[in-house]
């Protein structure tokens, strides 16, 4: 048979219910004269002399040995220069910012300039071109003049009966020097377009005057009346619209007061 407890034995066993469920109460407060345990191998360490805590706001040292206090990053020369770069940042940030919300300034585009090019007629191939038809045109002239000069008579009873010219012997010396000195121009290139002038003067006043007549008959079963100074007539008119070309005393002229214009200027 089992053994049963007896009454001391439960009693230690299971503590009384209300003592169980009794609140715990707080410790009451130590007498003044009471020290911890500790306090007196700490003072037979220290001779006596109790360690002092170091404040806890002063347990942060900067690179000089210095003490920090907690409140405060890094000492007052430090704080200065760290004022002093966190101004640079702020004002280059504030500049950043500046450039990157203010608006481009609208740049208007210049319109391209306008090159005119001047087409002129004293290149090599069109001063060639000109300078042969000057020589041909000057032959045909100075064989013209050359006859009229030596007959004088012919060319005077020409103009007295096949033209309504005044003074005919006076016209008839007029018409042999003109055809001489447009000869001499036409070659030395000078005066060009006077004497393209002149030139389609003569070749359409003959054509008007003599061969085409008051009835203005130009078509004939050969062709054209007066052919040939009609083509002269052209030809004069080519030299005052175009000139001589570069191979001209014209063009020299020209290219000298050109020059001096510029120098001028």
């Amino acid at each position: 048979m089992s053994e049963q407890p007896n009454d001391e034995t439960a009693q230690d066993v299971v503590p009384d219910a209300e003592a169980a469920y009794a609140p715990v109460q707080p410790p009451s407060a130590p007498d003044s004269d009471w020290e911890p345990a500790g306090a007196t191998w700490a003072e037979e360490l220290t001779g006596g002399e109790t360690a002092q805590a170091a404040p806890v706001d002063s347990i942060f040292r900067d690179d000089t040995g210095q003490t920090v206090p907690m409140g405060m990053a890094y000492p007052p020369e430090a704080s200065e220069e760290q004022a002093k770069l966190a101004a640079e940042r702020a004002a280059r940030r504030e500049a950043r910012n500046q450039a990157l919300t203010a608006t481009a300034p609208v740049v208007e585009a210049k319109p391209a300039p306008v090159v005119v090019t001047k087409r002129t007629n004293d290149k090599f191939f069109p001063s060639f071109g000109l300078f042969c038809l000057r020589v041909v045109v000057a032959g045909i002239l100075t064989l013209r003049g050359l006859w009229v000069v030596t007959h004088l008579a012919d060319t005077e009873r020409v103009i007295t009966e096949h033209t309504i010219l005044p003074e005919p012997k006076l016209m008839t010396m007029v018409l042999g020097g003109a055809l001489l000195a447009c000869a001499l121009l036409m070659l030395l290139g000078l005066l060009t377009r006077v004497a393209g002038l002149l030139v389609a003067a003569i070749g359409i006043g003959a054509d008007v005057l003599y061969w085409w007549g008051p009835g203005f008959s130009v078509l004939t079963d050969q062709g054209i009346l007066g052919e040939l100074e009609l083509l002269g007539g052209v030809v004069g008119l080519l030299f005052l619209f175009v000139g001589a070309g570069g191979w001209s005393l014209d063009h020299a002229v020209r290219s000298s007061w050109r020059k001096d214009r510029a120098e001028t200027a």
